[in-house]
Order: C-alpha cells, then sequence, then structure tokens
C-alpha cells in the first residue's frame, strides 16, 4: 500500500503515551514509518516517498540553531482466514541525532593574568557548511554547501573555569581550517583598562590530537 497515511503528522506525548489526530486503523500490508523533531522554524524541509523513506534537507546556519533527530520502522500486518490482523501492533521509533555540536573554551594564564579581569565579547567562528541533506538517515553529499557564521558574546574569564561560549548546532562535516575571533578586554584591579583589541586564530585541521571530521551524536569543545 503506497497510501501516505501520515504526511506530516504530529505526534505529541501526553502523560506516558503519544497521540496524534486522526487516527489511522491498521490494514493488511508493508508498512514504513519515518519521523524527525523538532517540527523546525523553516530549518527543516522533510519530503517523503515510499521508495526512499523520508527526505531531511537541513539548514544549520546562526538563525536556525535546531537539535534534529531521526527514526524510521517497518511494519509487515498480514490477515487470516478469519480477518485478524497479524503484526498490528504499536511502532516503536528509536532516534538518533543526526547533527553535531560545538562549542570553544578558553583560560588564562594565572601568572600573567591571574589578577585581570579579562572580557570577551563577539566571538565568531567563521566558515562551517550548514547545508546538510539526509535519505532515510544517510548523510547525503551536498554539492553547493552554503557556509554561515556563528557569534556569541562569551563574557568574562574565570580564573578557575574560564568561559564558554554557547553549543552551535552544526552539520556532520570533514573540518576545513577555520577562523575564529573575538574582542577582549583586559582591566587591572583597580578597574581600568590596559589593553583591549581583537584576537584571531586559525584553527588547525592537521597534526597530532587535531579533529578531522564533525560526526553526527557527537559534540566537540575546543
Amino acid at each position: 500500500n503506497t497510501t501516505d497515511l501520515f504526511n506530516g503528522t504530529e505526534v505529541n506525548k501526553s502523560g506516558k503515551d503519544w497521540q496524534y489526530n486522526p487516527t489511522q486503523y491498521w490494514k493488511a500490508g508493508n508498512w514504513k514509518f519515518g519521523a524527525y523533531a523538532p517540527k523546525a522554524d523553516g530549518a527543516i524541509t522533510p519530503a517523503w516517498s515510499y521508495t526512499d523513506g523520508l527526505t531531511l534537507t537541513v539548514n544549520s546556519d546562526a538563525t536556525h540553531q535546531n537539535d534534529l533527530i531521526y527514526a524510521d520502522a517497518t511494519a509487515n500486518v498480514t490477515a487470516g482466514e478469519d480477518g485478524t490482523l497479524e503484526g498490528a501492533d504499536q511502532v516503536t521509533l528509536n532516534f538518533t541525532h543526526l547533527l553535531s555540536k560545538l562549542a570553544f573554551k578558553f583560560t588564562k594564564d594565572p601568572q600573567s593574568l591571574g589578577a585581570m579581569t579579562v572580557t570577551m565579547s563577539n566571538f565568531k567562528v567563521a566558515g562551517i557548511t550548514t547545508a546538510g541533506k539526509w535519505i532515510a538517515g544517510t548523510q547525503q553529499t551536498v554539492e553547493s554547501a552554503t557556509t554561515s557564521d556563528y557569534t556569541d558574546n562569551a563574557g568574562v574569564i574565570d580564573k578557575d573555569n574560564g568561559v564558554q561560549t554557547a553549543w552551535f548546532y552544526v552539520i556532520p562535516q570533514t573540518v576545513k581550517a577555520f577562523a575564529i575571533t573575538a574582542n577582549v578586554e583586559v582591566k587591572n584591579g583597580a578597574g581600568d583598562i590596559i589593553k583591549d583589541g581583537t584576537i584571531s586564530a586559525e584553527v588547525p585541521t592537521t597534526g597530532q590530537g587535531v579533529i578531522t571530521a564533525w560526526t553526527a551524536q557527537n559534540q566537540y569543545l575546543y
């Protein structure tokens, strides 16, 4: 049966149960299901075919920071001579994350800057690929991949824990060298600004211990 009984149908949790409307009833046949969350703000475009399953086209730029989870399932329902359906049961969907997450953490040297207040603002990481496509949960190659910058205000670099940027949702990808920049202000104990300006660095992708790929279901703290 290639009739689409669920077409963008929302499934919501009420108590311990997941529910949807209108109720659909089993018929004999082979069934294929695909599901994703969240129902995002234009960043995730779904398409369905019975042959390929669920296709998800994703934009993960700085203005579309959504997590993305995906699941699929199949069911084979047969009818006995008395009309009783076999295999007509609840469908279990085990979701996995399709995206990666990045964050950046900064500390200060206690000997040279221990008594200083160091504040970071206008943090930016540049040139991350933001276009992705999945067919039945398998990531596809995107021919014309767009890139985006991600920004955060960061804050005061704490003497014990440093300061960490927000987490950024990104498309899993081979890591290419990318640049980070930020404005930094250094004050002495009296509150006087003794240094301010812009810092920049290129994050390497070669050498011992570097990260060469961001993979799905993983987060990376630089």
